[in-house]
């Protein structure tokens, strides 16, 4: 026990060494404008605030509402890190961000722990178990995820967890250490229990060529079979977390794409992969381990000693991984290239390293492998140099001297017993400060333009989205304004699309890799609506007034010095920068449509953009039969939309030249000058273009002060398109339409130009209203309200279409369908009904049963074993 005490505080004060620029610049342990502020930090605030309320299941915040539990897996929602910090109290995002760098430290000491556990398990000396831990948690890829996707570093801190649970098993032959420990890591986050899994596979096949038995295919077999039995059970009591985990991905649209993996990287990735291992601080395919690392594992390689093969040959299989694109692939789903598994790498390397320490100096023989690790190490680098920046050289060579520091304490460990407890200080300060330099190196290369200090994190915090006091105003006042239910549009481009995580406003906006297919489709395909081109994101309606009105939109804030006034509503709050309108055609959450106003899938898709629109407020779209029991009534001709132009015959380019037929060249400050009909009617201006650069590139178009950015189809997030339309909207009085265009060969198909008529927007939306819902409450995962029903009608809810609500009319079930693309509908009769609505993520229930049943036969098992002893 004193070792595993001395160990335990080694390696804790070690973590907290690591850390040591955090401590020293007493920065906050987090990126502006990344991923980290625009996603995550808004996450832990949304899931702290609705798990403190006991919602663990939906949340009308995020976006037009969404899954808790399920979507969330990916990121927090039963990480027991995160379970931990939402015991404290956050009351702004600045106090979530205070709890990163405790978190980031215990994440590394525990990773560090359990590796130093595992070899000591393995009957490793104590040097060689705490070189083990401070090679694997002072390598650079902790800081890297660390910093920017802190939920990623829970997989590197139960990998050695597993591994020590699995030599238990094999040892012990009692699986119920290793079932429980792989169950908690599939709970705990679905896609990195994927990237374990398959890790575990090749190490099981490892392992079994160490096992002591005499080895035969039946042998094998068994194994493999108790393996399996073993990981089955723990995926049953995991399932409570995973099967629901996993329909929401697969209801995504992350799988929308194809991928070109090459079989090969590039020449020059190959040049710098020692570089990437060892030295290298700020690259996406940065391991960044010790230099102590290679010379432990060349020197464990030179041993001739047959029960070390495996080891020798399962180091260098992980390591070959690193070089070989399909299995980036392969270990993200075999989807995109990612370079998450890299933890993999770190782990193999420092676990194989820590036990070749042991057997390297029971031979007494590092001289000649040191020395040429050392010396090849230092050419190569040497080499490297010219293209490297100066301050990259320096750390390279700070990193140098602390691998011949620890070198050199591993070569005085061999030399004579009486040095080693010298020996055994110097390798492990040369291990820390190693780790603290490579992660010193890192936050000083992505914190360079805030090395001010403090000040310039607050002022970033201090802005419209996250902490600045005239947002919360705004906040706060449409929360009290708000009539029943109703949802914020804030249109500005400094506001973050998830703001309204951290406001507890209902908008139009959310920023999430697991944004579900039917919401993402409805945005950019359906109504094919200004957006980002990514599949992670859907923000606002570009202004479009049908479908803000159909969606129940109260409010919109924009900034007080703008051009652009929303048609319909009226002014009810300003600030010194921001302005907020209410709604006077607003829609409640809930409404009736004639059960003869529905349009099937093919007649909507044989609409105009602007029909698509106006349709919205005359007939429901809908694909089941079960709600097309009356003829459809809707008919399109009474759409009041006029074509203004359409066709690129009368455009005039400029600084641009048509070179065959469709394809165009645009040079700087291009752009096509399209004319079109003047009319007398009160609508929006509707522009759309059909265009595709030739190249496989990033490319913007611009309209005034409208920018639509397509990323390239090659970026692993784009959302490929090739038709984007701009509303103008009402106010736009100049004579021509300039469609600006980044430098590039398009094709481009047509130009179309519409008016979409406001006329018979008040008149829609009144009739609607009369069947609307009433005396609404909400709270957490609920809804209820009152509705009269004059007619057999298909009643609509602007709220997300999941199989996880459960809708009762006056108490009793109704089954529900997906309308208008992706939201609930139902038929209703005449009458008056109360209508109920409760959400549980979908699988639940079923997948909370099987967990139970899966305890039940664990326990039972256990139990007969245990009699049976």
């Amino acid at each position: 026990m004193k070792r595993i005490f001395f160990g335990f505080v080694t390696l804790f004060i070690s973590s907290i060494f690591i850390h040591i620029y955090f401590l020293l610049t007493k920065l906050p342990l987090t990126p502006r404008g990344t991923d980290a502020t625009r996603q995550m930090l808004f996450y832990r605030y949304l899931l702290t605030d609705e798990y403190r309320d006991l919602n663990f299941f939906w949340s009308w915040a995020y976006g037009l509402g969404g899954d808790l539990f399920a979507q969330f897996n990916y990121y927090y929602s039963t990480s027991i890190f995160f379970l931990l910090s939402a015991l404290v109290d956050v009351g702004t995002l600045e106090d979530v961000i205070a709890l990163n760098l405790p978190l980031s430290i215990g994440k590394v000491f525990l990773a560090m722990f359990f590796m130093f556990l595992l070899l000591q398990y393995e009957k490793r000396s104590f040097t060689a178990s705490i070189i083990g831990g401070l090679l694997y948690g002072g390598s650079a890829t902790f800081a890297i995820y660390s910093f920017i996707f802190d939920f990623m570093v829970d997989a590197f801190v139960w990998l050695p967890l597993l591994i020590l649970s699995f030599h238990h098993y094999l040892k012990t032959k009692k699986p119920l250490f290793f079932i429980f420990t792989f169950a908690f890591i599939v709970a705990s986050n679905f896609y990195f229990a994927f990237i374990t899994t398959i890790y575990f596979i090749i190490y099981a096949i490892y392992k079994y060529t160490e096992l002591e038995e005499s080895k035969s295919i039946r042998h094998f077999g068994k194994y493999t079979l108790r393996l399996a039995l073993c990981y089955t059970a723990s995926i049953g009591i995991a399932a409570f977390s995973f099967f629901p985990a996993v329909y929401q991905f697969l209801s995504s649209d992350r799988l929308a794409k194809d991928y070109d993996i090459p079989a090969v990287f590039a020449g020059s990735f190959y040049e710098k992969v020692p570089q990437l291992f060892f030295m290298s601080y700020h690259s996406n395919y940065t391991i960044g381990m010790a230099v102590l690392v290679l010379v432990l594992l060349v020197g464990g390689l030179c041993i001739r000693k047959r029960e070390l093969l495996p080891k020798k040959l399962f180091v260098l299989i992980v390591m070959s991984f690193y070089l070989i694109p399909f299995m980036y692939s392969l270990f993200n789903g075999l989807s995109a290239m990612q370079n998450r598994w890299y933890y993999l790498i770190a782990f193999t390397c420092s676990f194989i390293a820590g036990y070749f320490f042991d057997e390297i100096v029971e031979r007494k023989r590092i001289w000649v492998p040191a020395v040429l690790s050392l010396a090849a190490l230092t050419g190569y680098m040497c080499w490297r140099w010219p293209d490297r920046p100066k301050v990259s050289v320096h750390y390279d060579i700070l990193l140098l001297l602390l691998g011949i520091a620890g070198v050199t304490g591993l070569v005085l460990y061999t030399a004579k017993n009486k040095w080693r407890p010298f020996a055994s200080i110097l390798i492990m300060v040369s291990l820390v400060w190693t780790g603290a330099l490579q992660y010193y190196a890192y936050f000083t290369k992505v914190n360079e333009d805030v090395t001010e200090g403090v000040q310039q994190f607050d002022t970033y915090f201090d802005t419209v989205g996250y902490g600045q006091y005239e947002g919360l105003q705004v906040s706060n006042k449409i929360k009290q304004l708000e009539e029943g239910f109703g949802r914020t549009i804030w249109d500005s481009p400094r506001i973050q699309q998830n703001s309204g995580m951290y406001y507890g406003l209902k908008t139009h906006s959310a920023y999430h890799s697991l944004i579900p297919r039917n919401l993402h489709q409805l945005y950019k395909e359906n109504y094919n609506i200004r957006q980002i081109g990514t599949v992670s994101l859907y923000h606002n309606y570009d202004n479009r007034l049908y479908l803000e009105t159909a969606f129940g939109n109260e409010f919109y804030v924009s900034e007080a010095k703008t051009w652009y006034e929303p048609y319909g509503y009226e002014s009810v709050y300003t600030t010194t920068n921001w302005h907020v309108r209410q709604n006077k055609n607003k829609l409640p959450v809930g409404f009736a449509y004639p059960a003869d106003a529905w349009i099937s899938e093919e007649t909507f898709d044989s609409l105009t953009t602007p029909e698509k629109d106006q349709a919205i407020l005359s007939a429901v779209t809908v694909k089941d039969r079960e709600l097309q029991l009356t003829p459809s009534a809707f008919d399109p001709n009474e759409l009041e939309v006029e074509t203004l132009f359409t066709g690129m015959e009368d455009v005039t380019l400029v600084n641009m030249k048509k070179t065959t037929d469709q394809i165009y060249t645009a040079e700087e400050d291009a752009y096509i000058e399209v004319p079109y009909r003047k009319t007398g009617t009160t609508g929006e201006l509707i522009v759309e273009i059909d265009i595709k650069p030739l190249k496989d590139k990033d490319f913007t178009v611009s309209i005034q002060d409208k920018e639509m950015l397509q990323y390239a189809d090659k970026w692993t997030w784009s959302y490929p398109k090739d038709s984007f339309t701009f509303n103008l909207g009402w106010l736009y009085e100049k004579e021509t339409i300039q469609i600006r265009l980044t430098p590039g060969s398009y094709k481009i198909g047509d130009v179309r130009v519409y008016r979409n008529s406001y006329e018979p927007l008040k008149k829609r939306v009144d009739t609607l209203k009369q069947q609307g819902l009433e005396n609404i409450m909400y709270h957490r995962n609920k809804l209820s309200g009152d509705v009269t029903i004059a007619d057999d009608s298909i009643f609509f809810m602007s709220i997300p279409y999941s199989r996880g609500w459960s809708v009762k009319v006056d108490g009793k079930k109704q089954d529900t369908y997906e309308v208008n693309h992706a939201f609930i509908g139902f038929p209703l009769s005449p009458g008056k009904h109360k209508i109920e609505m409760s959400y549980v993520s979908p699988f639940f229930k079923e997948s909370l049963v099987i967990s139970i049943i899966t305890l039940l036969l664990v326990g039972i098992y256990a139990w007969r074993r245990r009699k049976k002893a």
